[in-house]
């Protein structure tokens, strides 16, 4: 009940709701997953099943983190408190709530997508005035990133609700997808070389000034190409050429940060693997694009690999650093951190053996089991005051 005070602890920071509870989500939406894919529990949507999958991990989990991340890292970019408190839990409600979506009663299902998009709208309401402000043209990307993810979140929607053809609402969810991968782009480029400089001596990764400047417009750039090669497939060279001149940009640039520097530092090394799994979606999303690679392998390195590792490296560091707690990781993380990676293996992989059924049910159990021990060694730390008696 303590929790339901606006001024508790965990009302103070948007990380603390937003990665406990998105933690919480995905650890049940895998485990609804599977029971539906291997006929354990009769599906209670009115979607497919791997329209229920692909839109919840996207715009239920990611965005739910998006959410916990990016209002942090503001407060710190602003200098500025921007969600707190009641603001914070009316958007973390409207999320919650927009998860009843797509349920068999018409009624329930409606007022939760509406609630849901109500959600995007609010999220941008209070995040767009301050980073929008002078001295913060740095930050316009995300922004741009932010109503471009509430765009292809509406259009999913009303592609899934039967107002597209049949077959639109994965390529609006797919899209969602590499916006986020677009979100890594920017984000990774800011930590991972700040990280690796305060954890490793004398390691001293470099940033190339024009490549830094480009990456806006090349997370702009992919996004056209994407959506504009499912209405026009003759363009279809372009998106490769545009997936390859990714993949060379951002090999490029990883090498600069010297990520082999942190090996010994499994919170470091993590977010590095998150990385080196967009770097290797976009090589094999060009390879789709020229039919040499299957669609569902590229979808899985972002989701699973960049998407999910990045995030789960992002959430295990955040939540300590935030918190006041030393930036330093015990061995079951250290677990977890393996098992995931080893999850992204097993989904890409197996499928080329003719073993779809074994890949979804061992890497679905890889992530389950990852989650869960996020949950074991972070509830507490989340919900709990700092030990340094700061607010945070």
């Amino acid at each position: 009940m303590m929790l339901l005070n606006s001024n508790h602890t965990f009302w103070k920071t948007a990380f603390r709701p937003f990665f406990l509870f998105g933690s919480i989500h995905i650890f049940i939406a895998i485990l609804v997953w599977l029971s539906i894919l291997f006929s354990i529990l009769n599906s209670p949507f009115v979607i497919s099943s791997i329209e229920w999958h692909s839109y919840e991990m996207i715009f239920g989990f990611a965005r739910a983190i998006l959410i916990g991340f990016l209002f942090t890292a503001a407060q710190n970019w602003t200098g500025k408190i921007l969600l707190r408190e009641k603001k914070l839990q009316l958007i973390f409600v409207l999320w919650l709530l927009g998860r009843f979506g797509f349920t068999q009663n018409t009624i329930i299902s409606s007022i939760a997508i509406g609630l849901d998009l109500l959600c995007d709208f609010c999220i941008l309401y209070y995040m767009a005035p301050p980073l929008l402000q002078k001295g913060q043209e740095h930050n316009r990307i995300i922004i741009i990133l932010q109503t471009l993810f509430s765009l292809f979140h509406l259009l999913a929607i009303l592609s899934l609700s039967q107002y597209f053809p049949s077959g639109y609402s994965l390529h609006f969810i797919h899209l969602g997808l590499f916006n986020v991968i677009c979100y890594i782009m920017i984000i990774g480029g800011r930590i991972i070389p700040l990280f690796t400089t305060n954890a490793v001596k004398g390691a001293n990764p470099t940033k190339n000034i024009y490549i830094e400047k480009i990456i806006s417009g090349l997370c702009l750039l992919f996004l056209a190409s994407e959506f504009s090669v499912y209405y026009f497939p003759q363009i279809y060279i372009l998106s490769s050429i545009s997936c390859f001149i990714l993949f060379l940009v951002h090999s490029f640039r990883f090498c600069l940060w010297k990520p082999w520097s942190s090996s010994q530092i499994p919170i470091l090394w993590v977010l590095n693997s998150g990385y080196l799994w967009m770097i290797l979606g976009f090589l094999g999303l060009g390879f789709y694009h020229l039919g040499k690679f299957p669609f569902s392998s590229c979808i899985h390195i972002f989701g699973l690999g960049a998407i999910g590792v990045f995030i789960y490296g992002m959430i295990t560091r955040v939540s300590l650093g935030h918190t006041g707690r030393r930036i330093q990781v015990g061995k079951s993380i250290v677990f977890a951190y393996i098992l995931i990676n080893i999850s992204v293996l097993i989904r890409v992989c197996l499928p080329w053996f003719g073993q779809s059924s074994l890949a979804y049910s061992l890497s679905g159990l890889s992530l389950f089991v990852s989650f869960l021990i996020f949950l074991v060694s972070y509830t507490m730390i989340l919900i709990l005051e700092r030990p340094d008696g700061k607010t945070g």
